[in-house]
């Protein structure tokens, strides 16, 4: 259910909105990156994060959730895992936990960069939206993030130890 959830609700938003947040970041850093250096950073880091988030996102739906189901319908039904799956999911954990703490920095930087999205006095409507577009993307990401590491994410390694203790 939770990995449903997270696809339906953080996913999306996320699939829905990185471009529309970078193609603005970039606007932003050609029309006032001379007199506001750090959204040319800022820019760059997001440009970064919406790349590295599409194989993010496509490892989470298309190889680890599924394998989650998987080994967690086996053990529901007696059978035991297949040892490929546990791998994956331990593999697929350290990949991505490793992912989040990366993004977890580097939004970290762009909210630094822009003093907590204060806005400057010359700012134009498409670098409020961008700040704004870039803190509603940071509160997402903190919600997102939380749910995979703190409850998906140990339930899955639990599922991984259950099954390797099985298979022995």
């Amino acid at each position: 259910f939770l990995a449903d959830y997270i696809i339906n609700v953080h996913h999306a938003y996320l699939w829905e909105n990185l471009s529309q947040i970078t193609a603005s970041a970039r606007k932003v850093a050609q029309v006032h990156g001379a007199n506001h250096p750090e959204v040319m950073e800022i820019a760059t880091i997001f440009d970064r994060i919406a790349a590295d988030m599409d194989a993010h996102l496509r490892e989470e739906e298309e190889v680890l959730f599924p394998t989650i189901k998987k080994v967690e319908t086996a053990g529901k039904t007696g059978a035991l895992p297949d040892s490929k799956d546990l791998d994956t999911i331990r593999v697929s954990l350290e990949k991505l936990i490793r992912e989040h703490e990366e993004v977890g920095e580097a939004v970290h930087a762009i909210h630094r960069l822009s003093k907590g999205y204060a806005l400057p006095s010359d700012a134009c409507n498409t670098f409020m939206v961008t700040y704004r577009k870039l803190r509603e993307f940071e509160n997402d990401l903190h919600r997102h993030v939380h749910l995979e590491n703190n409850i998906l994410f140990p339930k899955a390694a639990r599922l991984q130890d259950s099954g390797l203790a099985a298979r022995k």
